[in-house]
Protein backbone atom coordinates (compact mmCIF):
# COMPACT_ATOMS: atom_id res chain seq x y z
CA UNK A 1 0.00 0.00 0.00
CA UNK A 2 1.02 3.43 -0.94
CA UNK A 3 0.68 6.07 1.17
CA UNK A 4 -0.58 9.50 -0.14
CA UNK A 5 -1.72 13.39 0.87
CA UNK A 6 -4.64 15.30 0.26
CA UNK A 7 -4.66 18.63 -1.06
CA UNK A 8 -7.65 20.84 -0.96
CA UNK A 9 -7.66 24.47 -2.45
CA UNK A 10 -10.14 26.87 -0.46
CA UNK A 11 -11.60 30.16 0.01
CA UNK A 12 -13.67 32.53 2.13
CA UNK A 13 -16.68 32.27 -0.06
CA UNK A 14 -16.33 28.55 -0.05
CA UNK A 15 -16.11 27.30 3.93
CA UNK A 16 -20.07 26.84 4.90
CA UNK A 17 -21.22 25.73 1.78
CA UNK A 18 -18.88 23.74 0.75
CA UNK A 19 -15.49 23.10 2.67
CA UNK A 20 -16.78 21.94 5.99
CA UNK A 21 -19.32 19.34 4.16
CA UNK A 22 -16.21 17.59 2.73
CA UNK A 23 -13.79 17.82 5.26
CA UNK A 24 -15.96 16.01 7.03
CA UNK A 25 -16.80 13.26 4.43
CA UNK A 26 -13.16 12.62 3.87
CA UNK A 27 -12.43 12.23 7.55
CA UNK A 28 -15.41 9.49 7.32
CA UNK A 29 -13.82 7.43 5.60
CA UNK A 30 -9.81 7.75 5.70
CA UNK A 31 -7.09 9.83 8.21
CA UNK A 32 -4.35 10.48 5.10
CA UNK A 33 -2.47 13.98 5.81
CA UNK A 34 -4.69 17.10 4.52
CA UNK A 35 -2.79 20.39 3.42
CA UNK A 36 -5.05 22.68 3.31
CA UNK A 37 -4.28 25.67 0.76
CA UNK A 38 -6.07 28.69 1.49
CA UNK A 39 -6.32 31.62 -0.70
CA UNK A 40 -7.30 34.82 -0.35
CA UNK A 41 -10.15 36.93 -1.68
CA UNK A 42 -9.23 39.51 -5.03
CA UNK A 43 -9.01 43.08 -4.28
CA UNK A 44 -10.35 42.44 -0.58
CA UNK A 45 -8.76 42.34 3.07
CA UNK A 46 -8.78 38.64 4.13
CA UNK A 47 -11.64 38.38 6.88
CA UNK A 48 -10.30 38.37 10.76
CA UNK A 49 -13.91 35.48 11.02
CA UNK A 50 -13.35 33.10 8.14
CA UNK A 51 -9.32 32.97 9.60
CA UNK A 52 -10.57 32.29 12.88
CA UNK A 53 -13.15 29.47 11.65
CA UNK A 54 -11.19 27.65 9.14
CA UNK A 55 -7.93 27.71 11.41
CA UNK A 56 -11.13 25.91 14.16
CA UNK A 57 -12.05 23.72 11.18
CA UNK A 58 -8.07 22.50 10.95
CA UNK A 59 -7.72 21.65 14.69
CA UNK A 60 -10.78 19.35 14.39
CA UNK A 61 -9.22 16.60 12.99
CA UNK A 62 -6.11 14.74 13.16
CA UNK A 63 -2.99 15.54 10.51
CA UNK A 64 -4.71 18.87 8.58
CA UNK A 65 -2.56 21.40 8.38
CA UNK A 66 -3.34 25.05 6.88
CA UNK A 67 -1.56 27.77 4.69
CA UNK A 68 -2.80 30.88 4.05
CA UNK A 69 -2.29 33.55 1.23
CA UNK A 70 -4.07 36.77 2.75
CA UNK A 71 -3.89 38.38 -0.71
CA UNK A 72 -5.22 36.48 -3.73
CA UNK A 73 -3.00 34.30 -5.35
CA UNK A 74 -3.21 31.76 -8.33
CA UNK A 75 -4.11 28.17 -8.50
CA UNK A 76 -0.99 26.89 -9.37
CA UNK A 77 0.86 28.51 -6.76
CA UNK A 78 -1.42 27.07 -4.22
CA UNK A 79 -0.77 23.33 -6.49
CA UNK A 80 2.48 23.80 -5.93
CA UNK A 81 2.94 24.61 -2.49
CA UNK A 82 0.26 21.43 -1.15
CA UNK A 83 2.64 19.56 -3.00
CA UNK A 84 5.97 21.00 -1.33
CA UNK A 85 4.41 20.74 1.88
CA UNK A 86 2.75 17.21 1.48
CA UNK A 87 4.78 14.41 3.20
CA UNK A 88 3.63 11.88 0.88
CA UNK A 89 5.13 11.13 -3.15
CA UNK A 90 1.68 11.42 -4.06
CA UNK A 91 -0.86 14.16 -3.57
CA UNK A 92 -4.60 13.99 -4.37
CA UNK A 93 -5.73 17.29 -5.07
CA UNK A 94 -9.21 18.19 -4.62
CA UNK A 95 -11.42 21.74 -5.59
CA UNK A 96 -13.41 22.38 -2.21
CA UNK A 97 -16.64 21.98 -4.09
CA UNK A 98 -17.12 18.48 -4.56
CA UNK A 99 -19.12 15.97 -2.47
CA UNK A 100 -17.54 12.51 -1.52
CA UNK A 101 -20.17 10.19 -0.95
CA UNK A 102 -19.17 6.42 -1.23
CA UNK A 103 -15.69 5.01 -0.02
CA UNK A 104 -15.06 3.31 -3.31
CA UNK A 105 -14.01 6.55 -4.41
CA UNK A 106 -10.70 6.05 -1.87
CA UNK A 107 -10.74 2.49 -2.77
CA UNK A 108 -10.21 3.73 -6.61
CA UNK A 109 -8.15 6.49 -5.78
CA UNK A 110 -5.80 3.34 -3.80
CA UNK A 111 -6.11 0.41 -6.47
CA UNK A 112 -5.00 2.90 -9.42
CA UNK A 113 -2.49 4.83 -7.35
CA UNK A 114 -0.50 0.89 -6.44
CA UNK A 115 -0.81 -0.34 -10.09
CA UNK A 116 0.43 2.35 -12.23
CA UNK A 117 2.32 4.66 -9.75
CA UNK A 118 2.03 7.48 -11.48
CA UNK A 119 0.07 10.45 -11.90
CA UNK A 120 -3.28 10.96 -13.14
CA UNK A 121 -6.26 12.34 -14.24
CA UNK A 122 -9.98 11.64 -13.05
CA UNK A 123 -12.10 14.73 -15.20
CA UNK A 124 -10.44 16.80 -18.10
CA UNK A 125 -10.99 20.06 -15.76
CA UNK A 126 -8.53 18.54 -12.85
CA UNK A 127 -11.25 19.04 -10.51
CA UNK A 128 -9.57 16.15 -8.22
CA UNK A 129 -6.33 14.56 -9.62
CA UNK A 130 -3.00 12.86 -8.57
CA UNK A 131 0.00 13.99 -9.13
CA UNK A 132 3.26 11.85 -8.15
CA UNK A 133 5.76 14.58 -6.57
CA UNK A 134 9.26 13.64 -8.82
CA UNK A 135 7.17 13.40 -12.04
CA UNK A 136 5.91 16.89 -11.39
CA UNK A 137 9.50 18.31 -10.06
CA UNK A 138 10.83 16.31 -13.25
CA UNK A 139 8.02 17.93 -15.82
CA UNK A 140 8.07 21.61 -14.14
CA UNK A 141 5.98 22.47 -11.37
CA UNK A 142 2.34 24.35 -12.30
CA UNK A 143 2.70 27.36 -14.06
CA UNK A 144 2.90 30.19 -11.59
CA UNK A 145 2.78 33.10 -14.51
CA UNK A 146 -1.03 32.03 -15.13
CA UNK A 147 -1.60 34.79 -12.22
CA UNK A 148 -5.78 33.43 -12.06
CA UNK A 149 -7.35 30.32 -12.91
CA UNK A 150 -7.40 28.33 -15.65
CA UNK A 151 -5.43 26.39 -18.18
CA UNK A 152 -3.41 25.19 -15.79
CA UNK A 153 -3.99 21.72 -16.16
CA UNK A 154 -3.71 22.54 -20.24
CA UNK A 155 -0.39 23.48 -19.51
CA UNK A 156 1.01 20.76 -17.49
CA UNK A 157 -0.56 18.16 -19.80
CA UNK A 158 1.33 19.75 -22.53
CA UNK A 159 4.45 19.68 -20.73
CA UNK A 160 3.83 15.94 -19.52
CA UNK A 161 3.26 14.54 -22.25
CA UNK A 162 6.41 16.20 -23.94
CA UNK A 163 8.24 15.00 -21.15
CA UNK A 164 7.55 11.35 -21.01
CA UNK A 165 6.71 10.84 -24.81
CA UNK A 166 2.71 9.66 -23.40
CA UNK A 167 -0.43 11.95 -22.19
CA UNK A 168 -1.18 12.04 -18.56
CA UNK A 169 -3.13 9.01 -17.39
CA UNK A 170 -6.55 9.08 -17.58
CA UNK A 171 -8.53 7.14 -15.11
CA UNK A 172 -11.18 6.81 -17.62
CA UNK A 173 -8.96 4.35 -19.93
CA UNK A 174 -8.40 2.20 -17.07
CA UNK A 175 -11.99 1.71 -15.65
CA UNK A 176 -13.62 2.09 -18.55
CA UNK A 177 -16.52 4.56 -19.43
CA UNK A 178 -19.13 2.67 -17.45
CA UNK A 179 -17.04 1.99 -14.00
CA UNK A 180 -15.63 5.48 -14.07
CA UNK A 181 -19.43 7.31 -14.44
CA UNK A 182 -20.43 5.19 -11.91
CA UNK A 183 -17.26 5.69 -9.16
CA UNK A 184 -18.25 9.62 -10.68
CA UNK A 185 -22.01 9.46 -9.85
CA UNK A 186 -20.96 9.06 -6.04
CA UNK A 187 -18.98 12.51 -6.41
CA UNK A 188 -21.24 15.49 -6.75
CA UNK A 189 -19.77 18.57 -7.77
CA UNK A 190 -21.63 21.50 -5.96
CA UNK A 191 -20.80 24.49 -7.90
CA UNK A 192 -23.68 26.88 -7.57
CA UNK A 193 -22.35 29.71 -9.86
CA UNK A 194 -20.36 31.33 -7.28
CA UNK A 195 -17.79 34.01 -8.45
CA UNK A 196 -14.18 33.52 -7.57
CA UNK A 197 -12.70 29.97 -8.21
CA UNK A 198 -14.60 29.02 -10.57
CA UNK A 199 -14.38 32.22 -12.85
CA UNK A 200 -11.96 31.60 -15.45
CA UNK A 201 -9.17 34.40 -16.59
CA UNK A 202 -8.89 35.94 -20.17
CA UNK A 203 -5.08 36.53 -18.31
CA UNK A 204 -4.71 33.28 -18.05
CA UNK A 205 -5.63 31.84 -21.48
CA UNK A 206 -3.64 34.58 -23.28
CA UNK A 207 -0.52 33.63 -21.25
CA UNK A 208 -1.33 30.09 -21.91
CA UNK A 209 -1.84 30.78 -26.03
CA UNK A 210 1.78 33.03 -25.90
CA UNK A 211 3.28 28.89 -25.36
CA UNK A 212 6.20 31.25 -23.58
CA UNK A 213 9.40 29.41 -22.65
CA UNK A 214 9.11 26.96 -19.36
CA UNK A 215 11.11 27.79 -16.34
CA UNK A 216 12.23 26.20 -13.38
CA UNK A 217 10.55 28.05 -10.98
CA UNK A 218 11.75 25.40 -7.67
CA UNK A 219 15.30 24.77 -8.51
CA UNK A 220 16.27 23.20 -5.03
CA UNK A 221 13.57 20.35 -4.03
CA UNK A 222 15.29 17.70 -6.03
CA UNK A 223 18.26 18.97 -3.70
CA UNK A 224 16.50 19.60 -0.51
CA UNK A 225 14.60 15.71 -0.91
CA UNK A 226 18.29 14.43 -1.76
CA UNK A 227 19.63 16.08 1.19
CA UNK A 228 17.50 16.40 3.92
CA UNK A 229 18.54 13.25 6.14
CA UNK A 230 21.78 14.61 6.14
CA UNK A 231 21.38 17.97 7.47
Amino acid sequence: MIDYSIGITTYSKRYDKFLINLMSEIRKDINNEIILGINGDYHEEFNENYRKNILELSTKYDKVFPFIYTKFRSLSKLWNNIVINASHEYVLILNDDISITNSIFWETIETVINKHQTSFKMDNKFCYFIIKKSELNEVGWFNERLLGIGWEDNDFSDRYEKQFNRPLLNIVDILGIKRFTDMQDRIVNQRRGLMGFNSYSEFNREVYNENLIPIQQYPYEDFFWKNYNKL
